[in-house]
């Protein structure tokens, strides 16, 4: 009986695993056995998801209108356009949320590992900081799919989980400077995640 107990343990405790590793694979570079960080920085149609789970699911109208980006920093991003239309137009689903506050970015990464638990997985989101993008760098030097990489090196500057600084990256590698420093419009980010070891029950 033990036995079977501890087999049951064994291949719920890799099952487990398994599901979690291609939660995060499926859109994280992989920095170590239990460390995903985002491919790219967030995009809009990402963002927009959360939105929708703000006022349609969760009903929440006052943290609806106080996740919106904002319209002056999306103006001054897209200048001659609407902000309302850059956010919901298709045409801009694939370009990076911009007018992001430090608050509102770890609701969202909040939120995405809340979502990603109810679906059975293990996986915590957060904001990167200075020693992932940096570790993330070191382990892009040598990879044959450096496409994968490459927005580690290019792109806006993005928010860390350090309240006041980003990341602005460059192809000799990317340093972490105050907020203030950089456009305020061309601030992003991208989320990192962390595999939890299974918790489940083992019966002994």
């Amino acid at each position: 009986m033990i036995m079977r107990l501890l087999l049951f343990t064994i291949v719920v405790f890799a099952a487990s695993c398994v599901s979690n590793r291609k939660s995060a694979e499926a859109y994280g570079l992989s920095m170590e056995d239990s460390l995903f960080l985002d491919k790219q920085p967030l995009r809009h149609v990402a963002y927009l998801e959360y939105l929708h789970y703000l006022k349609r699911v969760r009903c929440d109208t006052a943290g609806f209108w106080t996740s919106l980006p904002d319209t002056m920093l999306v103006k001054q991003r897209h200048p001659g356009l609407n902000a309302r239309f850059i956010l919901r137009h298709h045409s801009y689903y694939d370009t990076s949320i911009v007018g992001i506050s430090y608050a509102n970015a770890m609701a969202y990464c909040k939120w995405r590992g809340e979502v990603v638990r109810k679906e059975g997985g293990q996986i915590y989101y957060d904001l990167p900081g200075p020693e992932d993008f940096k570790r993330a760098e070191r382990l892009a030097s040598g990879r044959k799919d450096k496409n994968n990489w490459k927005y580690l090196f290019e792109g806006p500057p993005e928010l860390t989980n350090i309240p006041g600084y980003v990341w602005v990256k460059s192809k000799e590698g990317g340093r972490l400077v105050e907020a203030s420093d950089v456009p305020a419009h061309e601030i992003t980010f991208r989320c990192k995640a962390e595999l939890m070891p299974y918790s489940g029950t083992t019966f002994f």
